[in-house]
């Protein structure tokens, strides 16, 4: 401690009662597993000094964004040391001409999406938790979005990043340019890897433009099975929203119960679509996606009159984890996937 203390200076570092604060995720009921400590560094060369430390005294280290993930990676299993990164939070530049940010991890995803909007431009990416969740957290976890759909997820926008490996060498992985193809890919194998291969100190991330126009549909649907059916066929009519989601009647109940968001609450099944895009292309492909969802059955189609029942729809969405958990504290979250040909029979 007396070391960490000198490195990070005290106030950087917890060893009372405030580290329970860091023995938990989002986990529903999971029990808190607190650590021996937290750390707080603020430079890639203070991390880089807890890991060699680690590595003098035989002590664990467990990186950490914000705590919001499901998969236990920012849990202590036998206490050691919690390195949080939510005090390294600084974009440090948006660069319009070549459509990046570099940033440190640290910074939380809306905030940068929020930053880089007001300037025209575009972060993809769009984690359930995304009001709270860091940028390192998503790079360690390969976080997605609903908009993977159309985007794909976060490995897809990171071109570059600074990394702290475990035994605390500091190393640079990928390239501020649209291709980097020489020798091995090892920026991909790190983007998921859960802090297990290193911690994250800088990355630079890939924008878009941020698209002019955008449209959200709403299909209401009687039978279950046709609502998953309509995805596939959606897709095969040659559409590619930005989005698909879907709700069964149990979800839409718990949400409407947990904060009413107008959702019909007699619907056996929801689809949320949407597109981006140019305006005319926009309006031209929710009026085609209309078409298909009709021809699968869909008992009405609403497509949002302005932003704002847009913003609903999809905080009525964000809102089934929440109120899933409300009424049953210790569900399972599973993310399954399957091919779209299956999607009726899961």
């Amino acid at each position: 401690m007396t070391e960490l203390e000198k490195l990070l200076g005290r106030p950087n570092l917890v060893a009372g009662a405030e580290r329970l604060l860091y023995g938990y995720d989002a986990t529903p009921a999971a029990p808190v597993s607190p650590p021996d400590a937290a750390a707080f560094p603020q430079t890639a060369e203070q991390v880089a000094g807890i890991l060699e430390l680690a590595n003098r005294y035989g002590f664990s280290v467990i990186p950490r964004g914000a705590g919001t993930g499901l998969t236990g990676g920012a849990r202590p299993v036998e206490g050691g040391l919690v390195l949080s990164t939510e005090r390294m939070n600084r974009v440090l530049e948006i660069d319009e001409r070549n459509l990046q940010a570099v940033v440190q991890p640290g910074v939380v995803t809306a905030a940068l999406q929020a930053m880089v909007e007001k300037k025209g431009l575009f972060y993809p990416p769009d984690p359930a938790s995304r009001e709270s969740c860091t940028i390192g957290g998503n790079l360690a976890e390969n976080s997605g979005g609903p908009r993977a759909l159309k985007y794909g997820v976060t490995r897809n926008f990171v071109l570059a990043a600074q990394v702290d490996l475990p035994r605390g060498q500091l190393v640079r992985l990928g390239a501020r340019t649209v291709k980097s193809v020489a020798g091995y890919d090892l920026l991909s194998l790190l983007v998921g890897s859960e802090g297990t291969l290193g911690i994250f100190t800088e990355a630079t991330l890939r924008l878009l433009p941020l698209p002019p126009a955008r449209s959200t549909l709403l299909a209401v649907f009687e039978d279950l099975e046709a609502a998953a059916r309509s995805v596939g066929a959606i897709l095969h009519a040659g559409l590619l929203p930005c989005a698909i989601e879907f709700m069964d009647a149990s979800a839409i109940r718990c949400v409407e119960q947990y904060e009413p968001c107008g959702l019909p609450e007699s619907a056996q099944a929801i689809l949320i679509v949407e597109f981006d895009g140019g305006q005319a292309q926009v309006a031209q492909d929710a009026r085609a996606a209309g078409g298909v969802l009709d021809a699968q059955g869909a008992v009405s189609v609403e497509i949002a009159e302005d932003a704002q029942r847009a913003a609903a729809l999809w905080k009525a969405r964000r809102a089934a984890g929440p109120a899933l958990a409300r009424i049953a504290p210790l569900k399972v979250n599973e993310d399954i996937v399957v091919p779209v040909a299956q999607l009726a029979k899961a």
